[in-house]
């Protein structure tokens, strides 16, 4: 029910509104009526059938007495002729016998009886000398009254109902003629006010789509313009409103670009600050690698030189002997610390051969220095092209890698795996068969990896981490220097 009368249009409600009430005032009064009126009518016919039989118990004693009833009867049918609603008439004896009986008697009837009553009149008072004939009538007196017998009067409401019903009928008509002008004047003033309805729908719905040029109707009165002016005053505060936090939003875009584009640029400048810092680095690197190589190696090989000479003199005692051996021992041990510091400093094969050969013995240092876990090696054969800041930037990312394998993993197996795209971008993979970490708490990421990722992000490059109880797995993308310089 509450769908269906969804569905309504607004006109069909306020018609139903005005019809619903009529026809239900003109039902229930008309049963009210209708109950009222029989009642009425049981009760009149009642009343008129015992006012009959108490007639005709007055009239007929001496019929009755007499046995002359040929004019009662005629009297009978005259009335049963006459009188509307008097069905039949009888008369009876004392013994409940029928003496006389006019009419039909049928269903329904109403049954009004009296009994016909018999007055025995004494005479006046009589003297030796004749009656008092001065005392008149006034000196009689009723000496007995006897039942003789009894009226019954049957009586039918049919006619009276019959009358009722007409008058009824017509008033009913009368009703539902009202009804028809309540209809007619409920939907003449529900279309009078569909069509402002109508306008305040559109005009809410408008401002629903974001529309706020309503047109307004300036002949409306009483509610109706009110209604129309508070759409009015709604219809101009979301407006301002929306403005509002347009210009608002508007705001907030251009200082969020403004934002982003200085974000971008301390980017910038901070991936120009970390190359520039990784230059130097190496270049520092470079040179104290070059520093031990050509002051500190000297010397050690110069003192070696010296200590051996110690040992080839002739006269030389034992104990002297002992301890140059020892010395040299000392300064063997120093010099290969010197060159494998060298090495981490700035790895000498880089210059000389390559990318590609500073990774291979790297890999294989590792694999030969850490026999609990197999360290591999795959590369392209493109990568000894790359003689530019490149190179050294994906020499120390997979040395920290490794390095990490080494410190934490725990692994078997570790895979170095450096391709050169077509477009020349280098896309590395290290992944390990170690023990894992969680990449999603924060404690858990060393300095080594947070380096990584500024050398990548400087680099303009992107690098992920997966990782699980299985192993871990890095992977890095450079972009080339075409691309950068583009």
């Amino acid at each position: 029910m509450k769908v269906g009368a969804r569905r309504l249009s607004i006109t069909t409600q306020l018609v139903l509104m005005a019809v619903i009430p009529t026809f239900f005032m003109a039902a229930v009064t008309n049963f009210y009526l209708y109950q009222a009126a029989r009642e009425e009518v049981l009760q009149d016919v009642a009343a008129q059938g015992q006012l009959i039989a108490s007639s005709l118990a007055q009239s007929s004693p001496y019929a009755i007495v007499s046995g002359n009833t040929q004019q009662l009867e005629r009297s009978l049918a005259r009335l049963v002729t006459t009188q509307r609603g008097v069905q039949a008439i009888q008369i009876e004896d004392a013994q409940g016998q029928t003496i006389l009986a006019v009419g039909a008697v049928g269903q329904g009837a109403i049954a009004a009886a009296e009994p016909v009553h018999f007055e025995q009149m004494s005479a006046a008072v009589f003297d030796d000398e004749g009656p008092h004939v001065s005392m008149g009538m006034a000196m009689n007196t009723i000496e007995d009254v006897t039942v003789i017998g009894r009226v019954l009067v049957l009586m039918s409401a049919e006619p009276i109902f019959e009358l009722k019903r007409q008058r009824l009928f017509w008033a009913t008509l009368i009703i539902v003629v009202a009804a028809i002008g309540s209809i007619t004047l409920g939907l003449s003033m529900a279309l009078r006010l569909r069509s402002p309805l109508r306008g305040f729908v559109q005009a809410l719905r408008q401002i629903g789509e974001g529309d706020y040029n309503l047109a307004f109707n300036p002949h409306l009165r009483g509610e109706l313009a009110a209604i129309q002016n508070v759409i009015r005053v709604m219809a101009q505060a979301l407006q301002a409103s929306r403005q509002l936090l347009e210009d608002k939003v508007q705001q907030r875009t251009h200082e969020l670009h403004q934002a982003l584009q200085m974000a971008n640029q301390a980017n910038q400048e901070k991936g120009r600050l970390i190359n520039r810092g990784n230059e130097l680095i190496e270049d520092e690197r470079r040179r104290i690698a070059m520093e031990i190589h050509d002051s500190f190696n000297a010397a050690i090989v110069t003192l070696r030189l010296w200590t051996g000479s110690l040992t080839a003199k002739p006269n030389v005692d034992p104990e002297t002997a002992e301890l140059a051996q020892k010395i040299m021992g000392g300064l063997d041990d120093l010099y290969k610390n010197a060159r494998r510091l060298i090495k981490q400093m700035h790895p000498e094969i880089m210059d000389t051969l390559g990318l590609h050969a500073a990774l291979e013995e790297m890999v294989r240092n590792l694999d030969e220095g850490h026999p609990e876990c197999h360290f591999r090696l795959r590369c392209s054969d493109k990568l000894a092209t790359i003689r530019d800041a490149r190179a050294m930037t994906v020499y120390r990312l997979v040395q920290e890698a490794l390095s990490n394998v080494v410190k934490h993993a725990e692994a078997s197996q570790a895979l170095v795996d450096v391709l050169l795209d077509a477009e020349e971008g280098i896309h590395i993979t290290i992944e390990d068969t170690g023990q894992g970490f969680d990449v999603n708490r924060t404690p858990s990421v060393g300095i080594g990896l947070i380096g990584m990722r500024e050398r990548v992000r400087a680099a303009q490059g992107q690098m992920t981490i997966e990782s699980c109880a299985q192993g871990t797995r890095v992977v890095i993308d450079l972009p080339s220097t075409k691309s950068d310089s583009g």
